[in-house]
């Protein structure tokens, strides 16, 4: 999924791209500048869409008190949350410069708040932020 915030206030559409199979989708929501994102709400709204018009199948349910899929469940959503690597490779300084703009993107508004997000439906997955690749030096083999 990507959100593209655009010029015109009040606008509100996406795109979907297929890949290779019709479960693997690329969800491109272009939303006005005004627009609240509510992400959770737009994203059942365009699998509701899918599902009439017979471009996504629900997928079958083994625990559902009615026997077959009539709904979509619920979504996880998954943010990728930066921290600085150990082996980054960078000067004393840039590591300085860039453990500082970390710092002031925890202060800033949340993820979760900035798109609408419930926080019973993120998980966060913490990805090292690595600028610069460090020269592996090979080990010697001693008997």
């Amino acid at each position: 999924m990507h959100i593209n915030v655009i010029d015109k206030p009040y606008k509100r559409e996406y795109k979907v791209t297929k890949f290779s199979d019709k479960k693997i989708l690329k969800i491109t929501f272009n939303l006005g500048f005004r627009e609240h994102q509510r992400v959770n709400m737009f994203m059942h709204q365009v699998i509701d869409d899918l599902l009439m018009n017979k471009e996504l199948e629900l997928q079958p349910t083994k625990y559902n008190l009615r026997g077959k899929a009539e709904t979509v469940g619920d979504f996880r959503f998954v943010l990728i949350e930066e921290v600085l690597g150990n082996s980054n490779g960078l000067s004393s300084f840039d590591n300085f410069i860039m453990g500082l703009r970390l710092k002031l993107k925890k202060i800033t508004v949340t993820p979760e708040k900035w798109f609408g997000l419930d926080t019973s439906v993120i998980t966060k997955e913490a990805v090292p932020l690595n600028v610069v690749q460090t020269k592996v030096k090979r080990l010697t083999r001693i008997q």
